[in-house]
């Protein structure tokens, strides 16, 4: 099955990266993270850029010290032409990125299956971003609102089903993004064409070990909500994306990139202790009385006995040494078992 990763994506010099690096360093991340670079075929062969667009003479360095960071390299490509996919793809690899340890997404209309075998053979792993996007906004690629393209609101599911089955054996993740870089929220409705997309995909055993990707407006505010809800449908199988949402000013922000993965690590951590707690209470007999489980004795290592801790605990936002020693105090001890469900019962009722 293809690997989760949080992505930043945008990032065009290595003085960004290595603010990134710090943040990783500083709140000792743990989870793969995926930094984006952006390359056109324009980039590549004129050599332009913009402030979400490196140099492409720096391409291979950044590639670099991406993976030596401890990083993955997203090479995010975009091209008007798609007989131009294969003759910029090798001068990516001769500037130095390795393609066996890279992930290429196109944003671009879908590329054929021939093609896209191809890139397999070069060695990059593939997202292939299916063709969705607000046709009724203005803002965007002029080449997202064209037929082939399905209107986020009013789309039809079925012609991007068909875009994966015909190119479901050359491509590694699923990518649905209406946004594009222009922060459009992502619809997080059930009944949403994202949504039912992802569904589709994740209920299907053939694609069972293809990645899913979302992106969409995505931001430090609403990540919490945004990881949640998709772990709801989704569970324990999608990555996400942000570009736009942590930038001020159309330039990137690394106090927005901090608080943006801080929150996406904190979630993941507090799903991951709701379920542990929820484990161990079916385990420990989850029919129990409230007074069974205070029988036992508190001791000053009893979360109890310190409510904000407990709930820092329960929201994920300890460190992970922290969140271990008390998983590991929760297996002997019911009253923090129990006290710990009774503070998740009402965080659920509350959202």
């Amino acid at each position: 099955m293809a690997e989760n990763f949080v992505s930043v994506s945008g990032i065009s010099t290595g003085k960004q990266l290595e603010g990134i690096r710090k943040i990783s360093t500083e709140e000792e991340l743990s989870f793969p993270i995926a930094i984006g670079y952006q390359l056109s075929n324009k980039s590549i062969n004129k050599g332009t850029q913009n402030p979400r667009q490196p140099k492409f003479v720096d391409i291979g360095e950044l590639d670099e010290r991406t993976r030596d960071n401890g990083f993955v390299t997203a090479i995010h490509y975009y091209t008007k032409y798609n007989e131009t996919i294969l003759d910029d793809l090798e001068k990516v690899v001769e500037a130095g990125v390795d393609p066996s340890r890279a992930l290429l997404q196109f944003n671009t209309l879908p590329v054929d299956a021939e093609v896209l075998n191809r890139v397999r053979d070069i060695g990059f792993r593939v997202i292939f971003k299916v063709a969705v996007s607000d046709k009724s906004d203005k803002g965007g690629y002029a080449v997202w609102k064209g037929d082939d393209v399905q209107d986020v609101i009013d789309g039809d599911i079925i012609p991007l089903i068909e875009q994966v089955f015909d190119r479901a054996d050359v491509i590694d993740y699923l990518m649905f993004d209406p946004s594009h870089g222009t922060n459009l929220d992502l619809d997080l409705d059930e009944d949403s064409l994202g949504m039912r997309f992802g569904r589709e995909i994740f209920d299907t055993y053939e694609l069972r070990n293809v990645g899913l990707v979302y992106a969409g407006g995505i931001n430090p505010g609403n990540v919490r909500r945004v990881v949640k809800r998709l772990e709801s449908f989704f569970p324990g199988r999608f990555s996400i994306d942000t570009e736009s949402g942590v930038r001020k000013e159309g330039r990137l922000d690394l106090g927005l990139v901090r608080n943006y993965l801080v929150n996406y690590r904190n979630t993941r951590n507090s799903i991951n202790i709701t379920r542990n707690i929820i484990k161990r209470l079916v385990i420990s007999g989850r029919e129990r009385s409230r007074q069974s489980y205070y029988i036992q004795d508190s001791t000053p290592d009893c979360l109890d006995n310190d409510p904000e801790t407990l709930a820092a605990f329960v929201e994920g936002c300890l460190s992970d040494k922290e969140t271990e020693r008390y998983m590991n105090h929760m297996e002997k001890c019911k009253r923090c078992l129990y006290a710990s469900s009774l503070l998740i019962r009402g965080m659920e009722e509350y959202e």
